[in-house]
């Protein structure tokens, strides 16, 4: 809840009416998650679940522990977004 909040104190400070995510930022972070999953039993082959999708990527899991999340999402970085 503290990113969007963040995000749209920031977008109403600078008077910005539309975002979207920049594709860029979003491979980031799916390169970023991928590489983290491939370390744990959620990244081999073998591993089945419903967090899966069916080209075989993690849409819906977060790798790290609640500290982490927590760090990760406190704060919207508005280079990641195209505004308007």
């Amino acid at each position: 809840m503290a990113f969007v909040v963040d995000l749209f104190r920031k977008l109403m400070k600078g008077n910005f009416h539309q975002f979207t995510v920049k594709l860029s930022a979003q491979k980031q972070c799916m390169k970023k998650l991928d590489n983290q999953l491939a370390k744990t039993v959620w990244g081999t082959e073998d591993c089945s679940s419903f967090y899966r999708n069916a080209r075989g990527t993690h849409t819906t899991f977060h790798p790290g522990n609640g500290v982490d999340y927590w760090k990760q999402t406190r704060s919207a970085n508005l280079e990641h977004f195209d505004l308007s």
